[in-house]
């Protein structure tokens, strides 16, 4: 008997399920190829929108502030006002000095400021003498086991004392607070006795505390000239070992000619005077006057406040937190991000080139520049939803633009990694 002759039927099954595992396997290895890249899209994604986060809360702050501030009145607080956020410019009062003890240091002062250096060996490498060994005032530790030359060059290795800022905790902004005028005292037993005043309502309060986060934020340091006088109230070990010399604290035995170890210790302070605040009058039980100056927050925003010495409007200091928000740091962060972005692209387009490679095909300068496209497009895609999505709550129409920049962004990396027609292997 003759064997019947096959159709061919199942030979081409066979073909296609195995073209289907061929294609599986390919685009499994493909995305495992690719992976880490995407992994590295994906932080850059998660950096940028805490970066934009930052941005946005803060640009919200701004925002809801400009439209609820009002104008308060800088004779006397208006009780009509708490909870409202304020403008309100007064003269900056601290009741108790401040007192940087250890040094004898005891002044009036909204902020103070410890500056501590120490005279020690820096290396340096110049062009024509190669290493060489310095000394100089340096306000951080220099470790000399980093020396190529440690021997004779050695430094402390902890300072003595260390930078210290103070702020008040007391400070008022507003007219002096009202006194009632004290009685005078008979001069002789034959005098009249005065007659007591009748009892009043107690008068509205015309000043405000400040919260002491406020205070720390106010700017306007000046040196503090340290003088004998201070010295004097230093504790024992300091008077035995130190000068007062041009405005500064030398702990040491020449000031002319300092050695390694000395120390010099200098001031600066914020003086009281005029200020400008924009923050929330709150109720502020317990204290003579009950209304305090403090952050502000609308609905769980950021909260905001703007402190600066000297009779400011509030357009001018809007304009400044504005100014502000705005620094190099943001763009640069930015930038960066981008960099990491386009590197990543670029590995990914190698990587992608290296697959195409041992698939068969032959890679070219064009390929690879349309893979480096393709990645870019689509590396950049994610981060700008990120930001996207941060900034669709506080401006729209910022978000709008970097969803729609995210689309076109994803629609051309599609575009171009699914041609229309078939590339022949040497453009693959």
């Amino acid at each position: 008997m003759y064997a019947r002759k096959s159709t061919g039927a199942p030979a081409r099954a066979t073909t296609s399920a195995v073209a289907n595992d061929s294609a599986k396997s390919k685009f499994g290895r493909f995305a495992k190829a690719l992976a880490p890249f995407a992994a590295v899209s994906l932080l850059v994604a998660a950096a940028e929108y805490a970066l934009e986060a930052r941005v946005v809360a803060k640009t919200g702050a701004l925002m809801a502030a400009a439209r609820a501030v009002v104008e308060a009145p800088p004779e006397r607080v208006d009780p009509s006002l708490d909870g409202k956020l304020v403008h309100v410019a007064g003269e900056l009062s601290v009741p108790t000095p401040l007192a940087d003890e250890p040094f004898g240091v005891k002044v009036p002062a909204a902020r103070l400021f410890r500056d501590v250096e120490v005279f020690s060996w820096v290396e340096l490498e110049e062009e024509n003498r190669g290493l060489v060994y310095v000394k100089r005032w340096v306000r951080e530790p220099v470790s000399s086991l980093r020396f190529e030359h440690p021997v004779g060059h050695e430094n402390a290795r902890v300072f003595p004392y260390s930078a210290r800022p103070v702020t008040a905790e007391d400070a008022r902004l507003g007219p002096a607070a009202a006194v009632a005028p004290a009685i005078p005292a008979a001069s002789s037993a034959s005098a009249p006795v005065a007659t007591p005043p009748a009892p009043q309502a107690a008068p509205i309060a015309v000043s405000y505390t400040l919260d002491p986060r406020l205070t720390a934020n106010l700017e306007g340091f000046e040196p503090l000239s340290y003088d004998e006088t201070m010295l004097a109230a230093a504790p024992a070990d300091v008077k035995a070992k130190g000068k007062a010399v041009h405005g500064a604290l030398f702990l040491g035995v020449d000031a002319e000619k300092p050695a390694i170890g000395d120390v010099r210790v200098t001031f600066f302070r914020v003086k009281p005077g005029p200020t400008t605040v924009l923050a929330a009058q709150l109720l502020h039980g317990g204290t003579a006057d009950p209304r305090q100056l403090s952050p502000w927050v609308d609905g769980g925003a950021t909260p905001f406040f703007a402190i600066a010495p000297g009779a400011i409007p509030a357009t001018e200091l809007f304009a400044h937190e504005v100014a502000d928000d705005a620094p190099l740091r943001s763009w640069g962060g930015r930038f960066g991000l981008l960099l990491v972005l386009l590197a990543t692209a670029a590995l990914a387009a190698r990587r992608m080139g290296q697959f195409f490679a041992d698939e068969g095909s032959s890679p070219t300068t064009f390929a690879f520049r349309r893979r480096m496209l393709v990645a870019s497009l689509a590396l950049v895609a994610v981060p700008l939803i990120a930001a996207g999505k941060n900034w669709s709550e506080a401006r729209g129409w910022v978000g709008a633009i970097l969803y729609g920049a995210a689309i076109v962004a994803g629609l051309a990396a599609s575009g171009l990694a699914l041609p229309s027609k078939r590339l022949r292997p040497s453009e693959a």
